[in-house]
């Protein structure tokens, strides 16, 4: 593979005695449930929708993406919501890193989460030159990837559960799209909402969740 993508590569590392170092700048995972036909889908992704909107504040989507301390989290979250060609979007970002759900070809559910800055989340491995295993920051190599993987899975089945907690059947605003005002871009809006994360004042959904808390979504 390295052959084919720089066939310089060894005569460039050379004189530096330098071997090719395999990173991942970014990584994306995605989960699919398939609905046995788009009528069924259509029916509970309002709900999921609504539930997402007004329920998932800050500690629940740093709990989706595995921060088991809210309180010391620095940094930013926000939810968007945004129609899209393909389907509506329910994004969450923290600090780069997200997690989000969208429906797709009608009758597709999906929960995708992109892991930008790696180093947000921890891995169980020996330092360099050592052989002891202790906690230490997810590296951006390939030998991580399987640790990317497993925050994946674990994001994804804290994410379903709480998806999973509705019990209301109420959309966005029945008969009128989401019941938000839209930018040019498409993006639904709702009145910006502050909260204290970790000692420094973030920004909650300013652009589509209302600091709404569900006792039903668990907490860290």
């Amino acid at each position: 593979m390295l052959a084919k993508a720089h066939p310089l590569a060894a005569e460039i590392g050379r004189p530096l005695s330098q071997t090719y170092y395999w990173s991942v700048r970014q990584t994306e995972f995605a989960t699919d449930l398939l609905f046995a036909d788009a009528h069924s889908l259509a029916a509970l992704y309002p709900q999921f929708l609504h539930h997402g909107v007004r329920s998932f504040a800050s500690p629940d989507v740093l709990r989706f993406l595995g921060q088991a301390c809210p309180n010391k989290f620095r940094g930013e979250v926000t939810s968007t919501l945004k129609r899209r060609p393909e389907g509506v979007r329910l994004r969450h970002p923290a600090n780069g890193n997200s997690i989000k759900v969208y429906d797709k070809q009608d009758s597709v559910l999906r929960v995708e989460t992109t892991i930008v800055n790696p180093n947000q989340f921890r891995v169980y491995r020996p330092s360099e030159g050592e052989r002891r295993l202790k906690g230490q920051k997810l590296r951006y190599g390939v030998a991580d990837l399987y640790r990317r993987a497993e925050v994946r899975q674990a994001a994804h089945g804290r994410y379903w559960e709480a998806l999973a907690s509705v019990t209301g059947k109420t959309p966005l605003a029945p008969g009128s799209g989401f019941g938000m005002s839209s930018d040019h871009g498409g993006r639904s809006t709702l009145p910006s909402t502050q909260s204290l994360v970790g000692g420094r004042r973030c920004s909650v959904g300013s652009r589509a969740s209302g600091r709404v808390h569900d006792p039903r979504v668990a907490q860290p």
